[in-house]
């Protein structure tokens, strides 16, 4: 539980932060969202910060290893968040991954 927390973390600490605005760009990939409440994002977003991507060395340093699927608009943290845990339940239930240590 450790990890994720500190995966929650990192991604909430980005900076520079601002509200979430849906820009042309953000909508040629995601379409048009609606959402209920302010959505916390920053300028560059790397949607594809999923766990097999990160490296954490002995120190507790992170690596991440893999820009493929940065976006140069805003995009919620939250679904950084989302996207991240949901890759790791799909891994887990399928026998293809498992948390680390």
């Amino acid at each position: 539980a450790a990890i994720l927390e500190e995966y929650k973390k990192r991604i909430f600490q980005q900076t520079p932060e601002l509200p979430f605005e849906q820009t042309e760009s953000f909508e040629k990939v995601f379409g048009s969202v609606a959402f209920k409440e302010q959505m916390a994002a920053t300028e560059v977003t790397d949607i594809d910060l999923i766990f097999s991507n990160i490296i954490v060395d002995a120190d507790g340093s992170w690596t991440v290893i893999d820009y493929e699927w940065t976006f140069l608009f805003p995009v919620p943290k939250l679904f950084v968040l989302y996207r991240g845990l949901s890759y790791i339940i799909r891994c887990l239930q399928s026998g293809t991954g498992v948390l680390p240590n």
